[in-house]
């Protein structure tokens, strides 16, 4: 491949580099806004609305259980989705970066990032997120 073709393709493959990027970051910022509403959202609604309070402690203890579960597992569910993105994100970037590595002449080890652990760390802090959560609608469920 000559000089010019090379250059045009790794300018559009950093360009591909960046456009994954941005949307990595817009990814991480739907996750703070989870963070730092999806809890309040659920607590402000059960413990403003009276119906929803007392409808909460009608339940049965598995019932009750059973909410708690859900929402628990729904963190963890958002946690695994946005984990899985961003892993699949860092994967086409290094197969690029690899690409441009090779029309380079630069060693692919240089420029390719490795996946580090990203899934636990996810689940990890969705499951504080979601268990947070819990503790607070369990002391609002007691009387």
């Amino acid at each position: 491949m000559d000089d010019r073709r090379a250059t045009d393709l790794t300018q559009y493959l950093a360009q591909e580099i960046k456009s994954h990027s941005d949307l990595m970051l817009a990814q991480r910022t739907r996750n703070n806004l989870i963070f730092s509403v999806g809890p309040f959202v659920i607590l402000g609604v059960v413990a403003a609305n009276d119906a929803a309070l007392n409808g909460l402690r009608e339940l049965s203890a598995g019932s009750f259980g059973l909410v708690c579960a859900g929402i628990f597992l729904s963190f963890l569910g958002l946690g695994w989705i946005g984990a899985s993105i961003e892993q699949r994100i860092w994967g086409q970037c290094n197969a690029w970066r690899t690409q441009i590595a090779e029309l380079n002449d630069i060693a692919a080890d240089r420029i390719v990032f490795e996946d580090r652990g990203l899934m636990p760390v996810y689940l990890a802090i969705f499951g504080i997120v979601g268990a947070v959560t819990i503790i607070l609608l369990v002391v609002l469920y007691s009387p």
